[in-house]
């Protein structure tokens, strides 16, 4: 009997060789691929955002150096700006202007962006002329008549209105003539124009309570 006995080949011991080298740079992929996951499906997402913004970011780039050509000549025309006579001159009293109206501005500014109060009077001065006959308009009014009794509004008085008379719990003087409008240093309420009527009690000045910040024609917290 004859047996014949073939050379191993190269190609048979190659996996065997090579697999222990390569598996590290798989394991290596494979965490990659996992970690990339999230990644591709937020870009999958997006997709449709970055288009968009592609499609509307290609005129603005191809417009680009014709705005760039600009930024010099509109440079150069600032600092002949600058340069010209009496303008520091100008900036130094608008500078001046704006620190002499800042303490008014931030009094008065908060009547209008929380109490709605300029938008208020311009309204009701323009409403006041509205009646008319076709010719002309007039300036509504409305009369009322004073309680009676001691040192009534109605009338001479040698002191506030506290009581007395026929109907005594409604004569009783109530005026307030330096409300609280959210100005710095007062309550954060509207009170003009919200003051509630304190029946059988004199109030001068501010009334008792905070009146809140809702006024006529605000989005919220107002209730008619």
């Amino acid at each position: 009997m004859i047996c014949l006995h073939y050379p191993r080949s190269r190609h048979a011991d190659a996996p065997s060789e090579d697999l222990p080298a390569i598996n590290p740079f798989l394991e290596s992929s494979e965490r990659f691929f996992i970690a990339l996951k999230p990644g591709t499906n937020a870009l999958a997402e997006t997709a449709p955002v970055l288009d968009a913004a592609q499609v509307a970011g290609i005129p603005v780039l191809r417009e680009s150096p014709a705005f760039n050509a600009q930024l010099e000549p509109t440079a150069d025309a600032l600092l002949a700006f600058q340069e010209a006579p009496g303008v520091f001159n100008g900036l130094d009293l608008l500078i001046d202007t704006n620190e002499t109206l800042n303490p008014a501005i931030k009094f008065i500014g908060p009547a209008q962006t929380t109490c709605n109060y300029l938008t208020l009077a311009f309204r009701n001065v323009s409403s006041a002329f509205s009646p008319n006959n076709g010719r002309s308009s007039w300036l509504r009014a409305l009369s009322f008549q004073a309680p009676e009794g001691p040192n009534s509004e109605g009338g001479f008085a040698s002191a506030p209105a506290n009581g007395g008379g026929e109907k005594a719990s409604l004569n009783h003087l109530h005026t307030n003539p330096y409300p609280n409008t959210a100005a710095p240093g007062q309550p954060k309420e509207c009170e003009a124009g919200n003051e509630g009527y304190l029946n059988g009690k004199t109030v001068i000045g501010n009334v008792p309570g905070n009146q809140g910040t809702g006024t006529e024609g605000q989005k919220s917290g107002y209730e008619g």
